[in-house]
């Protein structure tokens, strides 16, 4: 069913209880209302098609945020506005010029995709508003270095973030020799040139590359090459439906006998788990957080999450409800709504974090956070990733960004 705008407003305010008010964005605020008008939060998300699953989540992270301070900061209420990309990046640009012409958002959140990514980008970092960015990417190259732009905050990762370190472990600790197998787009290009030149640095090969494109659900083409190559280990993006086909096919293939499947987290992330059983276990994994990772903050935000949703969270949940932490923390430090001062209050906060402890590098405004090495077990019965290593924090390149003033 396509989800229309008025059913969105609607749905956001009455999804898990009815947390959040939201209201019109034609209605004009008065300036001299201006200390106690809302606080006004726009999430411009797909909510209805491919990747609908990671909106939902986005949304209720924030809910889940929000409802712990009974929705209002410093007195003001949260007013948070929805609108559905519908995967498209024309629509995305659409409602993201809209939006931010008439609801006039204090924060802005979005979009899941890459390709809606690098339509809205330009809109965003040049209107008056905080961008947080719950995923990033747009070209190969964007995917890996940071946004670069004073509003704009990357509150979840890179490409860089995930594949360079994680490419120097499984060097020493997985095997000297890779292919690489990625969806054949933006990020997953990305993913696979900065594993590749970070594990040939440590001195490491990679033997060869199998690159389908998105929305293949026939991997049997591709997986023919690993099965005749035997490589000791490959390097993986997959996400969505397709990591499901991807896993569940290489399992059938027998695969795991001869070569070890490893990848950025997404590809067994908690949302697809289920669909994959099995044939996930063993894989090994690298992402900013684990559903079992032992912090009391996780504790906390699955019994939380649990209580209001009555499911286990996956970790475009654990970002949002990380990006509704800053936006508090942030208003607070700055006792104000506006741009310029929200700026300095964002760049020197720390969220205690499902993940552990999150700060915002000022130079490059990313996440600084802690990645994660994880293997698919049976952990109750059901496959989940369990940690078996911490990656050091290491700070993505800053290249030409430098967002630090003098």
């Amino acid at each position: 069913m396509k989800i229309t705008r008025r059913r969105m407003l609607k749905s956001v305010g009455s999804v898990g209880g009815g947390l959040l008010a939201v209201t019109s964005p034609f209605v004009m605020v008065r300036k001299g209302w201006a200390q106690a008008e809302p606080i006004r939060i726009a999430v411009v998300q797909d909510m209805s098609k491919s990747t609908a699953l990671l909106g939902d989540l986005h949304v209720k992270g924030l809910k889940l945020a929000f409802g712990g301070v009974g929705n209002e900061i410093m007195g003001r209420k949260i007013d948070m506005v929805v609108e559905d990309s519908e995967g498209d990046p024309a629509v995305a640009l659409n409602k993201t010029k809209k939006v931010l012409s008439t609801f006039k958002p204090h924060f802005f959140t979005g979009p899941i995709s890459s390709s809606e990514y690098a339509a809205i980008k330009d809109v965003v970092t040049k209107a008056n508003t905080i961008w947080l960015l719950l995923t990033q990417g747009a070209g190969a190259e964007d995917t890996v270095l940071p946004i670069c732009s004073r509003n704009a905050f990357s509150v979840s990762w890179n490409n860089w973030q995930l594949s360079a370190p994680f490419a120097q472990w499984a060097f020493s600790n997985v095997a000297k020799e890779f292919w690489l197998a990625y969806e054949n787009y933006n990020w997953g290009q990305g993913a696979g040139a900065v594993f590749k030149d970070s594990f040939e640095k440590a001195g490491g090969k990679i033997l060869g590359s199998i690159t389908p494109p998105q929305g293949t659900s026939d991997f049997a083409p591709y997986l023919t090459q690993l099965v005749s190559a035997k490589p000791p280990a490959v390097f993986c993006f997959f996400a969505g439906g397709d990591a499901v086909n991807f896993v569940k096919q290489w399992h059938q293939f027998g695969l795991p006998q001869t070569t070890k499947l490893t990848g950025q987290g997404f590809m067994v992330e908690e949302e697809v788990l289920p669909a994959e059983g099995e044939a996930a276990l063993g894989t090994i994994s690298v992402l900013n957080w684990a559903l079992t990772l032992d912090v009391p903050a996780n504790k906390k935000f699955r019994d939380l999450f649990k209580a209001k949703y009555n499911a286990e969270p996956a970790v475009y949940a654990v970002i949002a409800y990380d990006a509704g932490q800053l936006i508090i923390n942030a208003v607070n430090a700055a006792k104000s709504t506006e741009t310029q001062a929200l700026i300095p209050a964002i760049e020197n906060v720390s969220i205690d974090s499902p993940r552990g402890t999150v700060k915002i590098n000022r130079k490059t405004h990313e996440a600084s956070q802690r990645y994660y090495i994880r293997e698919t077990k049976l952990v109750s019965g059901r496959p989940t990733n369990v940690v078996i290593a911490d990656l050091p924090i290491v700070e993505t390149p800053a290249k030409s960004c430098s967002l630090t003033r003098a």
